[in-house]
């Protein structure tokens, strides 16, 4: 009992954490128990936002992340592009989770689906965790579009769904943990591509000086 109580403080603590939520320029998020929802508005192209999406990682401003790799890519019909990537992350998850043999693995792989329609300007994308159908439900639905306030920039809403099923009774301590990881990813993501677009565009004005 007192060991159970312990898990639950701690658990207590870090949603209480997750919960300051941050409400910079053009940026909301929200979670609950399980669902997370973020909106954002990328002052760039649609183009531009895109592309640095699929090609930002791996990066030196990204630790966590060692590996992309496009494992499948084919055209669709009219200006449909389909691409499946791999992404290979360090394993985070801290000592305490790690006491599950399942989770006690150096890296964690995911899988990301994306739907291009670069005649519509919309990606649709989707990704999960590989190997962990078992244990959790973990899902991430993303879409890059032009925002209603300005053609020329782009608006990226995600959704993401975390159940884990499979724990025993620490599944929902390793909810709240990932619930947690996940949003304040989301912000770290934001960053990241702001950070590459404006180093990108710095590029290109020089060489076309």
């Amino acid at each position: 009992m007192e060991e159970l109580m312990k898990e639950r403080l701690a658990a207590f603590k870090l949603l209480a954490q997750a919960e300051d939520l941050n409400r910079a320029h053009h940026r909301t998020y929200f979670f609950t128990m399980g669902k997370f929802t973020f909106q954002h508005i990328y002052e760039f192209p649609w183009e531009l936002v895109t592309h640095t999406h699929l090609t930002k990682y791996p990066t030196e401003k990204e630790k966590n992340i060692v590996g992309s790799e496009v494992v499948e890519s084919k055209k669709g019909p009219g200006n449909l592009i389909y691409l499946k990537v791999v992404v290979t992350c360090l394993n985070v998850l801290p000592s305490v989770f790690r006491k599950l043999k399942v989770l006690d693995v150096p890296n964690i792989l995911y899988e990301e689906e994306c739907w291009i329609d670069t005649k519509r300007r919309i990606a649709q994308l989707k990704s999960k965790p590989l190997g962990y159908q078992n244990y959790a439900v973990l899902s991430e639905s993303s879409t890059f579009s032009p925002a209603s306030e300005n053609p020329n920039w782009t608006l990226f809403t995600q959704e993401g769904v975390i159940e884990m099923i499979g724990f025993g009774r620490m599944s929902w301590l390793i909810e709240v943990f990932a619930t947690k990881f996940l949003t304040r990813g989301a912000k770290r993501n934001v960053t990241i591509m702001e950070e590459l677009m404006k180093e990108r565009l710095a590029a290109f004005k020089l060489l076309a000086q």
